[in-house]
C-alpha cells in the first residue's frame, strides 16, 4: 500500500507510561516529519521519563496502530 496513505502521529502524555494524564497529539502524512517531532519532544520533555512518554505511531488505511518509537524506550 502507498505510503501517502498513512497518518505518523507523535502523542507526548505527561504521565508515566501505564498512567493516564494530559496529553497533546499532533499528526502528518510526512514520516520524516513525525519522526523530526518526536525528537523535538524528546528534547523539550524527555528530562523526566517520570513525567511523560512520547510515542510516535504509524496508522493505517485499515484503523490498524503501529508503534514506531517511543520514548522512554520499553526495557526487556
Amino acid at each position: 500500500m502507498d505510503q501517502a496513505d498513512h497518518t505518523f502521529h507523535v502523542t507526548l502524555r505527561f504521565a508515566p507510561t501505564g498512567s493516564v494524564g494530559p496529553a497533546v497529539e499532533g499528526s502528518w502524512a510526512s514520516r520524516a516529519t513525525a519522526e523530526h517531532k518526536l525528537r523535538e519532544w524528546i528534547g523539550l520533555y524527555g528530562t523526566t521519563p517520570a513525567t511523560a512518554t512520547i510515542r510516535l505511531w504509524e496508522q493505517h488505511p485499515d484503523g490498524r496502530r503501529d508503534t514506531l518509537d517511543a520514548w522512554p524506550q520499553a526495557t526487556a
